[in-house]
């Protein structure tokens, strides 16, 4: 006889976990637990766990806390699967882009399969979820919420509510990668347009992007206290090494008239970056929509994005004739082979820096040259 708390056997050896009434005033409920059997009780041990974890937050704030953070989705639901993971250690260490992917995928697979119980998801339904992810929104969109959609899957087979992933069968090809690029003199219409529109933050914060290529989450998270001088201090997103950039002239001024034009004094731990209201972007997609509004002012109808900055400024070093490894390592990314470990063990230097910006001055050069003899529109179509 296996002795588990509130697990109980019903008709066909049937096993169930059965909270008290004390319990479900803290938004648990009876769970099927299939067969009796270890499955069985590992998953009763599970819901063992989480009501402690309940109690005790129950006991230090109250029940009624509890009550109204209780998870809104039937136990056995994707939703419950989501709603639990997204409160889970492992997801407090995700990146914040990491974490805006989950929220962002769960746009679309909560009207889905929020309210499906994990046991009832099957390959079909996962298929046609694609299919109309494929016909309704972007290559992008699909691929970045089918990603999600397999590691939720993933996680019900770790916690042993399903046996199999149905999500891992289905292809999910990345889309065609964006060509689009920004010319130099482009951007500093861009900019212009963003500060007399009143964007004044955007404005300061595309300044500091095209400088530095840092990406967009950078930018919006970046703090008072990483600029020193001309030179901005980053901590790298996925790989926390610390990388040093060089700022221009004109960007430090704006940086100091956007301070002194606030109605208040920015500490040094403050974000930087503000909306028109003084208060900080607290999304990307906020801080995109600012951005698309300027660019709408700026060239109406365009469809270019803040990351293709970061191609750009890459594109302008190649033609100066920097490396790939010294590209790879201003951009933090895969350019190189090695790119992961050299931004880890071998962060970029104020030398490194002072030269990507000397290269990228030499191909910006040579992209005008090109547009003024028609050749860049042959290049790129």
């Amino acid at each position: 006889m296996v002795k588990i708390p509130y697990y109980r056997i019903r008709r066909n050896e049937m096993a169930y976990w059965e909270p008290t009434p004390r319990m479900k005033a803290l938004g648990f409920s009876n769970v099927p637990l299939g067969k009796d059997g270890p499955e069985a009780w590992s998953k009763a041990h599970y819901w063992n766990a989480e009501y402690q974890k309940a109690r005790k937050l129950a006991k230090a704030q109250g029940i009624e806390a509890v009550v109204k953070t209780a998870c809104p989705y039937g136990n056995g639901t994707l939703g419950a699967l989501y709603w639990h993971f997204t409160r889970s250690e492992a997801f407090s260490r995700k990146s914040r882009a990491g974490k805006d992917d989950y929220r962002r995928a769960w746009r679309y697979l909560k009207p889905a399969f929020a309210d499906t119980f994990i046991t009832q998801i099957s390959e079909g339904d996962c298929e046609r979820f694609q299919i109309r992810m494929e016909q309704n929104h972007s290559g992008y969109e699909r691929y970045r919420t089918m990603q999600v959609f397999r590691k939720l899957m993933k996680e019900c087979v770790k916690r042993q509510w399903v046996k199999y992933n149905p999500a891992t069968s289905l292809p999910n090809p990345m889309p065609r990668g964006r060509s689009a690029f920004w010319l130099a003199e482009e951007i500093a219409t861009h900019i212009l347009d963003a500060h007399e529109a009143g964007y004044t933050g955007l404005s300061v914060g595309l300044r500091i992007m095209w400088d530095t290529l840092v990406s967009p989450v950078d930018v919006r998270a970046l703090r008072v206290g990483q600029i020193d001088g001309d030179l901005m201090f980053n901590a790298r997103e996925k790989t926390r090494a610390t990388a040093i950039f060089t700022l221009s002239p004109e960007t430090i001024g704006a940086i100091d008239d956007y301070k002194r034009s606030l109605d208040f004094q920015l500490m040094p731990d403050a974000q930087l970056i503000r909306m028109r209201s003084g208060r900080i972007y607290k999304s990307k997609d906020s801080f995109a929509k600012d951005f698309r509004a300027v660019r709408e002012i700026s060239f109406k109808g365009d469809t270019r994005r803040m990351a293709d900055y970061r191609r750009s400024g890459n594109w302008e070093a190649a033609l100066g004739g920097a490396s790939k490894a010294d590209r790879a390592a201003m951009l933090a990314n895969t350019l190189d082979k090695d790119a992961f470990l050299d931004a880890t063990y071998t962060p970029i230097n104020r030398i490194d820096s002072d030269k990507m910006y000397a290269k990228r001055n030499e191909g910006r050069s040579i992209l005008l040259e090109q547009k003024r003899s028609g050749m860049l529109e042959r290049i790129t179509g």
